[in-house]
């Protein structure tokens, strides 16, 4: 009896192997397949298929890190597996990544790094750059909704926001911002607080200001040049093009209180709108 149960059990093993393996072949092939087409068409038809690619990759690199994260258990460190994997994702839709300054993010210690948030492509910005034990954040829907690119992010360190419950949110900020200095974590963060596609910043939420203020960590301010040239929703425009990562000096927090926040934030803004003022100038010239 139960060796006729122990030969039934492998067999379905081998079933659901042999399952697993055809629907990654059936994956690639549509990969591939997305791959070309983006390629080669233009248009909106070739916005429809990058997305649809990148999208794809995303949950692929989600679900490949899936049984590492899970033997390690949640740390920030896994978040490291996602940037090794999610950086050859742009080769596939075509973008290339520069920086300006990248070292200061790196040697800056625990801090809050602030850049502003133009599309979902910003994701792969954060995986191109992200410093050692870099930590992001997110609204608490996506560990919810969005399955194992959910559950990747929550193993991974994420802090996640509950945004309709704004009691709960700054009880979370608070005790993350007490972990930033004895953990040694680098927290990346967009303060306009929601996707903006103008040339200029839209104004600061305070969040990541009284973060840092209370962790007594600096504030890293990392501007990501305008890309609407090459990827626009709106338009349909999904082309190659070259992103570029401007990191400014980190400014300091130390001995700051909450009185200080407003004018921090304040700083901040106009220190990376000045970056890019200085980028749409050098397109006008150009």
């Amino acid at each position: 009896m139960w060796q006729l149960l122990r030969a039934q059990l492998w067999a379905q093993l081998w079933a659901l192997l042999w399952a697993l393996l055809w629907a990654l072949w059936a994956l690639l092939g549509a990969l591939a397949a997305l791959a070309a087409a983006s390629r080669w068409s233009s248009g909106a038809l070739q916005h429809h298929c990058k997305m649809a690619l990148y999208t794809t990759c995303m949950g692929l690199v989600a679900f490949c890190m899936l049984p590492a994260c899970l033997c390690r258990g949640k740390n920030v460190l896994n978040l490291r597996i996602a940037s090794r994997l999610g950086r050859h994702t742009k080769r596939l839709i075509g973008i290339t990544y520069t920086s300006l300054g990248g070292e200061r993010m790196s040697g800056s210690g625990p801090c809050v790094i602030v850049s502003n948030h133009q599309s979902s492509l910003d994701f792969l910005g954060m995986m191109e750059f992200l410093p050692e034990r870099g930590v992001l954040v997110a609204k608490r829907e996506i560990m919810l909704y969005t399955g194992p690119f959910g559950l990747a992010s929550y193993l991974c360190g994420t802090l996640f926001i509950d945004r309709r419950n704004p009691d709960r949110a700054k009880e979370a900020v608070a005790k993350f911002a007490r972990s930033l200095r004895p953990q040694d974590l680098r927290l990346w963060m967009f303060p306009e607080g929601t996707r903006n596609h103008g040339n200029d910043l839209l104004p600061f939420k305070r969040g990541a200001f009284h973060l840092a203020v209370q962790g007594q960590v600096p504030i890293v301010p990392a501007v990501f040049s305008n890309y609407s040239s090459f990827y626009s929703k709106e338009k349909k425009i999904f082309k190659p093009g070259t992103i570029t990562l401007t990191v400014l000096p980190p400014i300091p927090t130390a001995g700051l209180g909450a009185s200080d926040v407003g004018p921090l934030a304040d700083r901040v803004r106009d220190v990376m709108m000045d970056v890019l003022r200085a980028e749409a100038d050098k397109s006008k010239e150009d």
